[in-house]
């Protein structure tokens, strides 16, 4: 990514009263027949009085000791964090200096102080982005540190931000703690920092446990979704982008940034705790192509989904070296890559990264980008400790700019701390995959390579249109159905349909388990009862099964006429697939279905292959046809 430093904006904010900014909404809970009135306005107050109970029962005391006690205890209990969490509304023309305790006295902006678990509600309607931008969101507590407060459009795809001049983004984030969701944000091309929703710290402390979920990302300047450095030492850290589309995002012609439809971009660590910081899961990115030029050059970006020089090598800063995961995301069509993992290698630690169960297909379709040799769908570049597996990769051209040969995969400047196995990806005439400089790596024994998966409808949607949806997934429905691949074999790689069901994981970011997330985004991962795996060994998913090799009766010999070949698996409902003139077999080769004669020189190979299991290795066999000799008589 390339980046020209955006200057701090001055705001024009009207006067927010302090009673505004902590007022707290009230709270009414009933306890033992009593109830307990809270409202908090830098502390807490507190009213009980007894109430009366259906059934007339009277409640008295022995002691007025006993009666202070337990009222202290209830004041202590209403002062707790966490005892329960309170509900905010806002509105376009809202009001800071109101309550914001109901939707009749919204807020303006989120700029109050707020508790993890709080809920701003949003009423649907067009929104003035400098209401959300810099200096726009207020301090959140979280003293266990893994939980959010909640910015909530209060109808999915109704709250809108346009941003149609200046300098300004839609949505940036820049206080920790905070969650975005059901929001659409567009920008005009013409701006010069128009990113859609953005992460990035205004002081000099980092901005952390920040979650944008069930968003959509329609038409941006520099970027869909955006976690961005100020400084070498102040940047993002526990970023999640979850159940979100990015449509359209980079495209500014404007000379400022090179963006991407999913970008993170040289985080700084806010701690050194073991498991998932940052997290890109459930999202759909397409027909994000950068402006030409864009940060003074032809474009360099432009990628569905990007993990940006984590190695800080760009700024001179210390490397990140926290974990990070892209996950069943389906990215297409974009101007870039469609996966990029860039700069992870500096340094003596590097972050280890998961790229697991992607569907990626036709990417890198801007003619003019920077770089066109050596290019794949999924592409690692100085890049290392980086696992991929399970991912569905048809890179859908032979080419890319200056029509240079264009691959599934491609490794540059890799190692052996990088893997590549069981993925299923396949080029255009045979430009499967391509590695350049990465001593000690090599390709994992368990990809499918060069078999096409044949997606069902693989083509541009165009702009997303929400309307009417329940949430992101609901309104990919036919995206999700165009990219589900007609091969049997490939069904079990790429991305797979979200699951309500908790399927413990660790490299889901356990600190999740604490955020009530908008569900069916994402296979909720929580390990309970169990600490999360450390990030410098995770357990990966269990691989799929293989397989077994095919046996090809009789063996290798030679013979005279003809002979009969058989071949079976032990792996049962696998169907075998064969050839008989040495070349290695495909599902697009000859099915099995019974003994066949064969009356001349031949090498047979054959597979199995079967839905969900990995495919089998290639079992060979040669048969040889015995010469003639006649012998003459006198």
């Amino acid at each position: 990514m390339s980046l020209v430093s955006q200057p701090a904006l001055p705001k024009n904010r009207g006067p927010v009263t302090a009673a505004a900014t902590y007022a707290k909404e009230s709270s009414v809970r009933r306890m033992a027949g009593f109830v307990t009135e809270q409202h908090q306005k830098g502390t807490h107050l507190l009213t009980i009085y007894p109430v009366i109970p259906n059934s007339a029962k009277t409640f008295s005391w022995r002691k007025g000791a006993s009666a202070s006690l337990f009222f202290f205890f209830l004041f202590v209990l209403s002062t707790m964090h966490g005892w329960a969490s309170s509900t905010y509304y806002m509105s376009p023309s809202g009001n800071d200096s109101n309550s914001g305790l109901s939707s009749s006295a919204p807020w303006l902006t989120p700029h109050h102080s707020l508790n993890c678990g709080d809920t701003i509600i949003a009423a649907s309607g067009e929104y003035n982005n400098e209401n959300l931008g810099r200096g726009d969101w207020g301090t959140v507590s979280c003293p266990a540190g893994n939980n959010v407060a909640w910015l909530q459009c209060a109808t999915f795809d109704t709250c809108k931000v346009d941003v149609t001049a200046g300098n300004n983004q839609a949505i940036v984030i820049d206080e920790s703690y905070w969650g975005v969701q059901g929001w659409e944000a567009s920008s005009s091309s013409s701006t010069l920092y128009g990113s859609c929703f953005t992460v990035s710290p205004s002081g000099s402390a980092n901005v952390h446990h920040i979650v944008f979920a069930n968003n959509i990302a329609n038409g941006c300047a520099t970027g869909g979704f955006s976690a961005v450095a100020r400084s070498a030492t102040v940047s993002t850290d526990y970023v999640t982008f979850i159940g979100n589309i990015a449509y359209n995002a980079a495209g500014t012609t404007v000379n400022g940034s090179c963006g991407s439809g999913f970008n993170i971009w040289e985080p700084v660590a806010t701690d050194t705790n073991p498991g998932t910081h940052n997290f890109v899961a459930g999202n759909f990115s397409w027909n994000n192509f950068d402006g030409n030029p864009c940060a003074g050059s032809k474009p360099t970006d432009g990628e569905g989904i990007n993990f940006d020089t984590w190695d800080m090598s760009q700024s001179g800063g210390q490397p990140y070296t926290q974990q990070g995961v892209i996950e069943n995301n389906i990215e297409f069509l974009n101007g870039g890559y469609g996966i990029e993992v860039e700069n992870n290698s500096a340094g003596s630690t590097h972050a280890p990264i998961y790229v697991l169960h992607n569907t990626s297909y036709g990417d890198r379709r801007d003619m003019n980008e920077g770089y066109c040799v050596g290019n794949g769908d999924l592409d690692l570049y100085n890049a290392q400790n980086v696992t991929a597996e399970y991912n569905l990769i048809y890179s859908g051209y032979a080419t890319n700019c200056s029509n240079g040969a264009f691959y599934a995969f491609a490794i540059s400047k890799g190692n052996g701390t990088d893997t590549f196995d069981n993925n299923y990806a396949s080029g255009v005439s045979g430009n499967n995959t391509f590695l350049y400089s990465s001593n000690g790596f090599s390709l994992g024994t368990h990809n499918t390579i060069g078999t096409n998966p044949s997606f069902a409808n693989p083509v541009n949607p165009g702009p997303p249109a929400c309307g009417g949806s329940a949430s992101v997934p609901a309104c990919m429905a036919q995206v999700i159905s165009d990219y589900t691949p007609t091969v049997a074999a490939a069904k079990s790689y790429g991305y797979q349909p979200v699951s309500l069901t908790n399927t413990p994981d660790p490299l889901y970011p356990q600190w999740l388990c604490n955020v009530t997330l908008p569900s069916g985004l994402v296979t909720p991962g929580c390990q309970s009862g169990t600490a999360p795996t450390s990030p410098t060994s995770p357990t990966l998913p269990t691989s799929p099964s293989t397989v077994a090799a095919p046996v090809i009766t009789p063996p290798s010999q030679s013979f005279d006429g003809s002979i009969s070949v058989s071949i079976s698996t032990a792996t049962a409902g696998a169907t075998i697939y064969y050839t008989t003139n040495g070349t290695t077999p495909t599902n697009a080769s000859t099915r099995y279905t019974g003994p066949f004669t064969l009356s001349a020189t031949a090498t047979v190979q054959a597979i199995g292959v079967l839905n969900g299991h990995a495919n089998s290795a290639p079992t060979t066999a040669a048969y040889t046809l015995n010469s003639r000799h006649h012998r003459g008589g006198h």
